[in-house]
């Protein structure tokens, strides 16, 4: 994917702007969507990190840019890198006072056809920042917003599964094709992920051990991440355009509860994880390397464990030829 600038370095918005965002931003609250996080119902004011008024001024300049009628060129993977980076702090953050910035962010970059992903980015920073579904709704039925705004809020929801919204999203899709709507596919696309979702819920309520659904939730935990084997290396990746998949984002919220209720059970069953099927297309050479490919897709997947469960998984890992503790 194309970058875009955006420079390292903190530059200024204008007083006006400035202003507009302060008088629109309500007291900052914690996510409701991120696990463990606490909310503040005191209603008091707080004074907010110096991290966060960083993320705040820097925020504020991307978002005045991406307004803008004339978007700076594109000059190095480093500026668009910086962007999504900068981004997925503000999710991390999980401040509702930065969800109007990122509103715009996600709205404005929807329609570029390059650079696109950077609004699934911002929604999913919308998200955790604890916005409810019905923003993420709206968005899906309004015809007049580009497919991209439509199509990555309908992931959005698909996080959460709900039968009668997956129902209404393939009405949607099927509508859009029906009149022939550009890019309709993009739709239905989601409207798939919103569906596969509710059948893996469904699927992990059949499950009756700890082990069952951890080697359910383990596979579709790991995001688009594939190790390339040849027979002197490996090279591991992560697809980034899979960490906003709902299936994902599902897989590893349900992980978290589970290994937080059963630490030592789930610790234990990542432990053994086969991932069965997903390693068809490796050229597998021997034992040793299946072993040290099953561990290094299970020790991706560990990174996903509440911090009890996750000491337990590090403790009773086996350390591999050439590896230290």
């Amino acid at each position: 994917m194309a970058p875009f600038q955006f420079s390292r370095s903190v530059w200024c918005a204008p007083l006006a702007l400035m202003s507009a965002v302060a008088c629109a931003v309500p007291p900052p609250t914690r996510s409701t969507h991120v696990e463990g996080s606490p909310t503040d119902l005191s209603g008091a004011v707080r004074v907010e990190a110096p991290a966060v008024v960083d993320l705040r001024a820097r925020l504020a300049a991307l978002a005045e840019r991406a307004s803008a009628p004339s978007r700076p060129v594109p000059n190095s993977e480093v500026d668009f890198a910086d962007s999504i980076a900068l981004v997925r702090a503000c999710g991390r953050a999980a401040e509702s006072g930065l969800v109007p910035l990122l509103r715009v962010v996600a709205e404005s970059y929807a329609s570029d056809t390059r650079f696109h992903q950077l609004s699934l980015e911002a929604l999913d920073a919308i998200y955790r920042s604890g916005e409810p579904l019905e923003y993420f709704r709206m968005r899906v039925v309004d015809t007049a917003a580009p497919i991209r705004l439509r199509q990555y809020s309908m992931l959005i929801c698909a996080r959460e599964p709900d039968t009668g919204r997956a129902d209404a999203f393939e009405e949607v899709a099927e509508r859009a094709s029906r009149e022939r709507v550009p890019n309709a596919a993009f739709l239905a696309s989601a409207a798939h992920e919103a569906r596969l979702v509710i059948t893996l819920e469904a699927r992990l309520a059949s499950f009756q051990t700890v082990s069952q659904k951890i080697a359910l939730l383990a596979s579709h935990s790991i995001g688009g991440f594939s190790v390339f084997v040849s027979s002197e290396f490996f090279v591991e990746r992560e697809a980034p355009d899979h960490r906003s998949r709902p299936s994902v984002v599902w897989s590893r919220a349900q992980l978290v509860k589970l290994a937080t209720q059963s630490p030592v059970e789930a610790a234990e069953a990542l432990l053994v994880t086969k991932f069965e099927g997903m390693l068809d297309d490796a050229e597998i050479e021997s034992a040793e390397q299946l072993e040290r490919l099953l561990y290094r897709y299970r020790d991706h997947v560990s990174q996903f464990l509440p911090p009890a469960s996750l000491a337990i998984y590090r403790q009773h890992r086996p350390l591999l030829d050439g590896e230290k503790r």
